[in-house]
């Protein structure tokens, strides 16, 4: 096996591929990456390797709009001057224009996967690239295996406990890198969700303990989340054994509904707004408590919605009847020639 982390890297190698190889590639080949992506999309497919790829599915926050559905939205939406929104449909349909060109290209080009390796929908992958020949396998989303191995590890330790489930906040490694505003800063953004921590241990009697988000380095949380221990790597055997989860919207509220915990969201005021967004996508897809921060009249004691977990799980996690295997396990042993 041999990891391409370069164009560049794969044009060096592409010389000796046979129908015996299997490129396998996690670029280039969603929808929206036809055009921007369309050399390497035309030189992968011209290889005589096979080519297979990997999909997560999607999420409660993913939307597909059509283009006029989204010029609609740019048009209505408040904006200081109608120079700008002129300026944003003229970007949004420049885009569209692209996403036709490249889909042409692929439709044209009689592009087709050889292998579709999926979570619990095809979704993520560009439904032209899905020929009568591909072969499309349903597993289950990457995290899954971690929840698989939890449920035969079992407990991590005797007492049930809280978790919260940290996602770095205003630091997480993303939106410094594109520099994102946050609209709250990192102090306030801890010492408020502390406020809540407390309290919830308080009324329920079990000790809280925070699992850090995997882009967290080992030693960089501890001086936030005192006196809450900290704990890395281990977020699914944490929320396996726990009585209730309480953290901001993300992936991992998808361990709550897997092991069927209670879960509570936290909100503030000054969250930007696709932050608020995500709050309501995971409120309405889990039907879990909502935190207000800063009003402890929403401060109430959650209970599990199972049809919704159950959905939850079968929609974004892993359909029922596919393979209770390890994601890449299952990958290794469909491509063997």
């Amino acid at each position: 096996m041999v990891l391409i982390e370069s164009f560049s890297h794969l044009k060096s190698v592409s010389s000796g591929l046979s129908d015996e190889d299997v490129i396998l590639s996690i670029a280039g080949l969603s929808i929206e990456q036809a055009w921007p992506y369309r050399k390497l999309r035309k030189f992968i497919f011209d290889t005589p390797a096979r080519i297979a790829t990997i999909t997560n599915g999607h999420g409660p926050f993913d939307r597909w709009e059509s283009f006029w559905e989204k010029l609609t939205r740019s048009f209505s939406s408040p904006s200081p001057s109608m120079y700008r929104k002129l300026r944003s449909i003229l970007s949004l349909s420049l885009y569209e224009a692209k996403m036709i060109a490249g889909n042409l290209m692929t439709v044209v080009n009689g592009y087709r996967l050889d292998y579709l390796f999926a979570g619990a929908s095809y979704y993520g992958v560009d439904q032209r690239l899905i020929g009568s020949n591909t072969k499309a396998f349903q597993i289950h989303g990457l995290d899954v295996d971690d929840l698989l191995r939890a449920e035969r590890d079992g407990p991590i330790q005797q007492q049930e406990h809280i978790v919260y489930l940290d996602s770095m906040g205003p630091l997480h490694p993303e939106l410094m890198a594109y520099k994102m505003p946050f609209g709250v800063e990192a102090s306030d953004f801890y010492s408020l969700n502390i406020q809540c921590l407390k309290e919830l241990q308080a009324r329920l009697r079990n000790p809280c303990v925070v699992a850090a988000h995997p882009k967290a380095q080992i030693g960089q949380l501890e001086k936030f989340y005192s006196p809450f221990p900290v704990i890395y790597r281990n977020t699914a055997k944490l929320v396996a054994n726990s009585t209730i989860v309480i953290g901001e919207p993300s992936l991992s509220l998808g361990m709550a509904a897997w092991f069927d915990k209670p879960a509570i969201i936290l909100w503030s005021r000054n969250l930007p707004d696709w932050m608020k967004q995500l709050v309501e996508d995971y409120q309405l897809a889990l039907d879990c408590a909502v935190w207000d921060v800063d009003d402890k009249n929403t401060w109430q004691i959650p209970r599990v919605n199972l049809p919704r977990y159950k959905n939850y799980r079968e929609t974004y996690l892993k359909k029922p009847g596919t393979p209770d295997r390890f994601f890449w396990e299952f990958v290794t042993e469909k491509l063997k020639p």
